[in-house]
């Protein structure tokens, strides 16, 4: 995979203190790098011509980001199938290829079971709560999400769950909104991968919790009608550019 990034200038964070998140340690998990997606070269082969492409995304990301603030980026596409959830994982890897830069990848599809997170990096023996769980009253379990630490690639996790009954109530609780304003004190960069645009409202929830979207586009595929629906149904400020897959020069 081979991103281009086209980047904004500029960007607007806030930063809020929650006195509701979890101080426990997070756990630490094990992964055989054997069973991980192959498509995922920043974790399994960072220094390969297609992991330094997302060294570009990187360096980006960290011009725009205050050196005394958390930035929080959601990953997001027109439709399924453009390769977002692996450009996630891909830019939260590379970022956290400095070993003082902590980050975090948030699963938000609350939605789609079928290309989790979890599933690309084989952790399907993650224990603990999700999002889904933690939110929802029905679903309610005690204490908080478990963030949980890849510590061979220096990366903090924090899953779905299972798939939400309501996850536009899930989205727009307040629960969520302290907790995004309480990892904002934790980690430099949060990673959100988000829902797709079309169709759905979640993005626009979700747009509150972050500093900017990047847009994932997979060349010959993406119709430019689909994307500039797209486009037209974000809020302009909080694109933060788009990022090309599957690029033909691959």
């Amino acid at each position: 995979m081979t991103p281009v990034e086209n980047i904004a200038t500029s960007s607007k964070i806030s930063r809020k203190v929650s006195p509701n998140f979890a101080k426990s340690e997070d756990g630490q998990m094990d992964c055989d790098k054997s069973q991980i997606n192959p498509r995922l070269v920043c974790l399994l082969n960072p220094n390969s011509d297609q992991a330094e492409n997302y060294s570009r995304l990187r360096l980006s990301l960290e011009t725009l980001r205050s050196q005394s603030q958390s930035f929080v980026v959601g990953v997001t596409s027109a439709e399924k199938g453009e390769g977002k959830t692996l450009t996630a994982i891909n830019l939260a890897g590379a970022l956290a290829r400095s070993p003082n830069t902590r980050v975090l990848l948030i699963d938000l599809n609350l939605r789609d079971t079928s290309t989790r997170v979890l599933d690309y990096l084989n952790l399907k023996t993650l224990s603990g709560p999700g999002i889904t769980e933690w939110l929802d009253d029905a679903l309610r379990q005690d204490g908080e999400p478990r963030v949980s630490f890849l510590p061979g690639f220096n990366l903090h996790v924090l899953i779905a769950g299972a798939k939400a009954g309501s996850p536009y109530e899930l989205l727009k609780s307040s629960k969520l909104s302290r907790f995004m304003s309480a990892v904002r004190q934790r980690f430099d960069f949060v990673i959100v991968d988000a829902p797709e645009v079309l169709n759905l409202p979640d993005t626009d929830l979700i747009s509150r919790l972050i500093d900017g979207y990047l847009v994932v586009v997979r060349a010959d595929h993406t119709p430019r009608q689909k994307l500039a629906e797209t486009f037209n149904l974000m809020q302009q400020d909080k694109v933060l550019g788009l990022v090309l897959n599957d690029a033909p020069w691959q």
